[in-house]
């Protein structure tokens, strides 16, 4: 136990570490791992690993499902136009590819029906058509995204039944809680950028009882977990309780302006931690 401890706080220094060098030394890191959505995309799927992991689900396609499915409605989100970013063409071809390949050839016809409502309905939000304006929708984006990440971690649990509704419900409310509570701090840093209209909850409250929301969410989300588990401690609930501790102390710095950097590599990163510490704990 102490040795995996130790390895966690190495892993924290060295990852602070890594920020420092990053912010000094890396436009080529962030064009090639976060604006081409690789980053969002691996750390979904490994929010999806996680509780696949701990509700001993196995089901590698969907983890590939999740992955290209990401780097795709991302990609197709942040798209300024094709004609000032083709790279990101054949991400979108190779992306859209892989989702229909892995959807058809493995997932039971109710999974690909979820996965296709709550696709068409990203691809609407994400190409802005003119009568159907998703993205101008008050608050719609974090619920929408907090939604969305929430019913596909637990696509899993529609075949297998297991465990028990009961023990999937609070996990469920869990994420969906994490999520909505990673959001905000996109929404702080953009408070100043976003049109008005957006009418975000930091645009509308501020940015201290934005914070302050975001850390209550994740409280919840602890909470939650915790419900679903029973209030059991051992590996798989403090891994969840250390990333909660880590995602509190991070938002928290969001009460002074933050650059993209903190935002898009540190507090997106935290979707994917829980499966890291996880796994440290397991040494």
């Amino acid at each position: 136990m102490y040795k995996s401890h130790g390895i966690l706080f190495l892993f924290l220094f060295l990852g602070f570490e890594f920020h420092y060098i990053l912010h000094h030394f890396s436009n080529y890191f962030y064009r090639a791992i976060i604006d081409s959505q690789v980053w969002v995309a691996l750390n979904f799927t490994f929010l999806c690993w996680f509780f696949q992991k701990i509700n001993s689900w196995n089901q590698p396609d969907l983890l590939l499902i999740s992955f290209f499915a990401t780097l795709f409605t991302y990609n197709l989100a942040h798209s300024k136009g094709i004609t000032e970013e083709k790279w990101r063409i054949p991400v979108l071809v190779i992306s859209f590819s892989a989702v229909m390949y892995f959807s058809f050839n493995s997932l039971p016809l109710t999974s690909i029906l979820i996965l296709s409502f709550l696709g068409i309905i990203s691809i609407l939000y994400s190409i802005q058509i003119r009568k159907l304006q998703l993205r101008r929708m008050p608050g719609f984006k974090i619920f929408w995204i907090a939604l969305v990440w929430s019913v596909a971690v637990f696509l899993p649990w529609i075949e297998v039944l297991q465990p028990t509704i009961w023990m999937v419900i609070p996990q469920w409310l869990s994420v969906l809680c994490f999520v909505l509570a990673i959001s905000i701090p996109f929404d702080i840093r953009d408070v100043y950028y976003d049109e008005p209209a957006l009418s975000t909850f930091p645009q509308k409250f501020g940015i201290q009882a934005s914070v302050r929301l975001s850390t209550q969410l994740l409280m919840l989300s602890a909470a939650l977990f915790l419900i679903g588990f029973q209030f059991e401690l051992n590996q798989i609930t403090h891994a969840f309780l250390i990333n909660i501790l880590i995602s509190i102390l991070l938002i928290r710095k969001m009460l002074r302006p933050r650059n993209f950097w903190f935002t898009d590599l540190w507090i997106e990163g935290l979707s994917g931690l829980f499966l890291v510490i996880y796994f440290i704990l397991g040494l």
